[in-house]
């Protein structure tokens, strides 16, 4: 019989947790929200020049190539199989996992404490969105890239051996480009080499890190004109509350959500809930336990892993959104680990009985949140149901009732996405879409100008293959509106943007 160490134990049960916990999953189908923009309809994923795009220019405001690729073999191998996807993330999120304990165990050499911190990293509730939904892989795969980096900082530290830098900057270098949020490790990889060491003075280190903030700049210089977005950082108390809404939910267990419907105007107000989950921050950072240092330190990780989210990195979702589950993904790594930390020191002995508990709470609701990524349909309802004046559920509800034929029900819930928000061009495709299945030219055209028309006041970036469809679909209705000239001229404009979709739109029964 084969005898296994604790700590082999300890990374097999926290990969069967993971496996266990989310392998319903599988039967969860894409959502509405970029699933269909960077999977489903992304045409990039079809060819090798696609591949090559990837590396070249952003697509839809992102510059995320490492994860494109991976999405480009699988896609390659299997297809849009939502299957193969949701399993892909799934195992990214175990390994991530052992990930967690192994670079804990590394800096405590304390293994209970590393795998109860990581089994809460694994189950906590605001993880539930990141591994259920297809296009957040780009959020875990980066977590994957960083966990790796930060082990190469501690390798280097007990060894000495330049080789772990080197390592430690390639997996850096693939993690920001997997998801531009992880130059956050800019300032993680610093604090903790001093975390670990009490010194400053290491000129290989610090080589490490001006060579990071140089990959940094240039991936924010190529990203940020497709991604202008409000400069959150400006406004003091938006810092103030987008802090206090993330020390909320990782600290206090909660059912999840896509849209919380805090823009900037909400968020520039004083949010009682949300200040005193601040101060309460504040007040642990400041003073700690016992004056025990790690506690300070792990409440700056956590800090320093949100950085992005709180306006120093331009990304579309601020328009109508300040804040989201999916950026904790990361942090709550350093949040975990302090709530077993408290519960122990507080606890001692009975630390365990508490830590199980939290657990059972925290498995429900990570099972319970991930229930409304199952389709679009539910993915739209548990969104309107906590949030009415959601414009994205509407869109996405009228999305899914327009593939079920539900034609007059997705229209009013299109049309009610325009009236909260005019220039949402989602809303405004999917109805000029649903006219043309109708056959209601005069709308459908209406619809597809007004999308052109207001290109540069858009709230999310349109890209040049979105556009050329536009201008694909206007043509097709000038077509059958006997406005020949403007039509051809359409679909000329169209084939020029977006020739892929040219060809696909040939391919299609409906096409001119």
């Amino acid at each position: 019989m084969i005898k296994l160490s604790s700590q082999t134990r300890y990374v097999m049960v926290l990969f069967l947790i993971a496996i266990t916990s989310s392998i319903y999953f599988l039967s969860f189908d894409f959502v509405g929200v970029d699933d269909v923009t960077h999977i489903l309809k992304n045409p990039h994923l079809r060819t090798f020049d696609g591949l090559l795009e990837f590396w070249k220019t952003p697509y839809f405001g992102l510059y995320i190539p490492f994860t494109y690729s991976i999405w480009w073999a699988i896609y390659q191998i299997c297809g849009a199989s939502s299957v193969v996807f949701h399993g892909l993330s799934i195992l990214t999120h175990a390994f991530n996992g052992v990930l967690v304990f192994y670079f804990l165990n590394l800096l405590f050499k304390n293994e209970k404490l590393s795998f109860f911190s990581a089994l809460l990293f694994l189950i906590h509730p605001m993880q539930a969105g990141s591994v259920a939904w297809v296009s957040e892989f780009r959020g875990l795969i980066g977590t994957y890239f960083a966990l790796l980096a930060l082990l190469g900082v501690i390798q280097y530290v007990n060894t000495t051996r330049v080789r772990y830098l080197v390592l430690s900057l390639l997996f850096f270098a693939c993690g920001v480009l997997s998801k531009p949020s992880f130059i956050s490790l800019i300032f993680i990889s610093p604090a903790l080499f001093y975390f670990y060491t009490r010194r400053i003075r290491d000129y290989k280190f610090m080589a490490l890190a001006v060579i990071q903030m140089v990959i940094s700049l240039v991936i924010i210089l190529k990203t940020q004109t497709l991604q202008n977005t409000y400069e959150l950082a400006q406004s003091p108390m938006v810092v103030v509350n987008n802090l206090g809404f993330y020390t909320l939910r990782a600290l206090w267990p909660a059912l999840g959500q896509f849209d919380y419907g805090y823009t900037l105007d909400h968020m520039k107000e004083w949010r009682i809930g949300f200040l005193i989950a601040f101060i309460f921050l504040i007040f642990l950072t400041i003073r700690p336990l016992n004056k025990d240092r790690t506690t300070f330190w792990f409440l700056m990780f956590f800090i320093l892993a949100l950085v992005p989210t709180l306006g120093f990195v331009p990304f579309s979702f601020q328009y109508f959104n300040t804040v989201a589950d999916r950026y904790l993904y990361f942090a709550l790594l350093f949040s975990s680990f302090l709530w077993v930390f408290y519960l122990n020191k507080i606890l001692k002995k009975y630390d365990f009985v508490a830590i199980y508990a939290l657990a059972l709470i925290c498995v429900g609701l990570y099972i319970t949140t991930a229930l409304q990524y199952r389709n679009s349909k539910t993915f739209a309802e548990f969104m309107l149901q906590a949030f009415p004046e959601s414009f994205i559920g509407r869109t996405i509800l009228g999305e899914a009732q327009i593939k079920s034929r539900d034609y007059a029900l997705a229209e009013k819930n299109l049309r009610e996405a325009i009236n909260l928000k005019p220039q949402y061009w989602v809303a405004h495709s999917q109805l000029g879409e649903l006219f043309e299945v109708q056959k209601r030219w005069d709308d459908s055209l209406k619809h597809f100008q007004s999308i052109i028309k207001n290109e540069h006041g858009r709230y999310q970036t349109i890209t040049s293959e979105n556009l050329g469809e536009f201008y694909l679909r206007s043509g097709l209705a000038r077509l059958n509106l006997n406005q020949k000239s403007e039509g051809l001229k359409d679909i000329e404009l169209g084939r020029t943007l977006a020739p892929l979709r040219y060809e696909e739109f040939l391919n299609n029964p409906k096409s001119p």
